[in-house]
């Protein structure tokens, strides 16, 4: 099927009507040729039939009066017919009575039918047949000609011969009617296709295929020539819209470009202005420590002049005053440190989470009873590990320093996905309701009272703004009862690749 696809329209169409023209004409000389032997066979049974009836006739006396010679002389008459091989009477009873020999070889005979009729048969290139001799009602006989079909053959031979060659004849004048013809059709295809590929090569779509007549192929050409015009109209519209659009590309370019330009100077005036920012926080932190550290210092001298003469309630006072000015200090670094983050040059290297799970539980020496469990995939990681070491630091002190509980249990785990490294960092402490999942990551959030548990609350602020600044997010997951989990995640990075 695929060699009758890359044939071309003229290949195609000639091999179609060939093969229709030599099935017909196979089945029409079958036809001629069955027909026209069965009815030679059928003239020849008749004709067998007439000298049957002649000789049958003729030897009814010889049969009657038992005389063998003249059933013999009747016989002998047979020798005008040269494709008679064997001719026998037989009488009444079946015996022979009287036999003409031609042919030696042929001196069988088929079983027929114990009838009254005349039978024929075909067998073995012969023609055998039988015929009643009757006198009035009464059978005398039987007369038995077998005769040969060499004309018979010679005759279907040629017939053969004549119908074969006209077959041939008319194979041979079809084929050569085709390749005269076949121009009328394929013409207007190639023309057709010329204006296509001439169209296709120029890209010119004013040109139109030439229309050679009003038949199947004509219409195909008016369809393609009015789809061109439609193509045409299309180009028209598409050309002249483009130039619009050029002309807006041109204004919106020249538009962004100002835009540009304006976002470059208000760039370099928010550097300033960061820079600035950066600079004023530094100063007005380090300015207002050393007034607190003044306070306190000033306190704890005033609490050891008075020793123990001190009044209880200026005692109370004197401690307030430490622990407020204590929690100023920490509030203040904490803003130095919150200011800071995203801004310091990461540095990144290659290290395993059993490296940062081992410094972090170094770094640990609280006084309550704590367990941190780190067992897992030890993974190699590309990363800023100072930047990932403080976030778990950070989740990890507060999971201890929150908690309730007498045994403080703590979990960290490792997984991997397509673009992430992911941490959890589990708890059993009293958790954190739904309603508090976001607002905890606000800066100076907290969710308990600073005076139960001193806090800056700028904790998982800072840890959201480190892990969001090398590309994770973090979330908290705790129904407020059970525990709470802090899982984030920090982006892969290829070896040489920096945020």
């Amino acid at each position: 099927m695929n060699f009758f696809r890359n044939i071309g329209i003229k290949g195609k169409l000639i091999l179609i009507l060939m093969f229709s023209i030599t099935i017909t004409s196979a089945v029409v000389g079958a036809i001629v040729y069955f027909f026209t032997l069965n009815k030679i066979k059928q003239q020849k049974i008749t004709e067998t039939e007439g000298v049957s009836k002649v000789i049958a006739f003729n030897a009814v006396p010889a049969l009657q009066f038992l005389d063998e010679s003249t059933a013999t002389e009747v016989l002998s008459t047979i020798k005008a017919y040269p494709n008679v091989d064997v001719a026998y009477i037989e009488d009444d009873s079946g015996n022979e009575f009287s036999r003409y020999v031609s042919n030696q070889n042929s001196t069988a005979k088929p079983a027929f039918n114990m009838s009254d009729k005349p039978e024929y048969v075909y067998l073995d290139n012969a023609l055998y047949s039988k015929f009643p001799i009757i006198e009035g009602d009464i059978k005398l006989g039987q007369l038995y000609i077998i005769s040969n079909t060499k004309d018979l053959d010679a005759y279907t031979q040629a017939l053969f011969i004549v119908i074969f060659g006209a077959f041939g004849a008319l194979i041979l004048l079809s084929f050569l009617f085709l390749l005269a013809v076949q121009g009328l059709v394929t013409s207007p295809i190639k023309t057709l296709l010329k204006g296509v590929q001439k169209i296709s090569s120029e890209k010119n779509y004013s040109l139109r295929a030439e229309k050679l007549g009003n038949d199947e192929i004509g219409e195909l050409t008016d369809q393609f020539n009015e789809m061109m015009g439609i193509l045409e109209d299309n180009k028209n519209q598409l050309d002249s819209e483009n130039e619009r659009l050029d002309i807006q590309v041109k204004e919106r370019t020249s538009e962004l470009e100002k835009v540009n330009n304006q976002m470059q100077v208000h760039l370099k005036e928010l550097k300033i202005a960061n820079d600035e920012l950066s600079q004023f926080v530094y100063i007005v932190s380090h300015d207002l420590k050393a007034p607190v550290r003044a306070i306190a210092t000033l306190a704890t001298f005033l609490e050891e002049d008075l020793g123990n003469d001190i009044d209880e309630d200026i005692k109370e006072h004197l401690t307030l005053i430490q622990s407020r000015t204590s929690r100023m200090k920490n509030l203040i670094e904490g803003l130095l440190e919150y200011s800071r983050t995203g801004k310091v040059e990461k540095k990144y290297s290659d290290f395993t989470t059993q490296e940062v799970f081992n410094e972090i539980l170094s770094t640990f020496n609280d006084s309550k009873n704590y367990t941190i469990d780190t067992s897992g995939a030890n993974v190699n990681l590309y990363a800023d590990k100072m930047s990932l070491l403080q976030v778990m630091q950070n989740l990890v002190q507060n999971s201890i320093k929150y908690n309730d509980k007498e045994n403080v249990l703590v979990s960290i785990t490792f997984s991997e996905e397509e673009n992430f490294y992911i941490f959890a960092v589990t708890d059993n402490g009293p958790g954190v309701e739904p309603k508090y999942h976001k607002r905890i990551f606000e800066v100076f959030r907290t969710l308990q009272g600073r005076d139960e548990i001193e806090s800056t609350g700028l904790g998982l602020s800072i840890v959201k703004k480190i892990i969001e600044d090398n590309g994770g997010s973090i979330e908290v997951i705790s129904d407020g009862k059970n525990g709470a989990t802090f899982k984030f995640a920090w982006k892969k990075l290829d070896y040489g690749e920096e945020q």
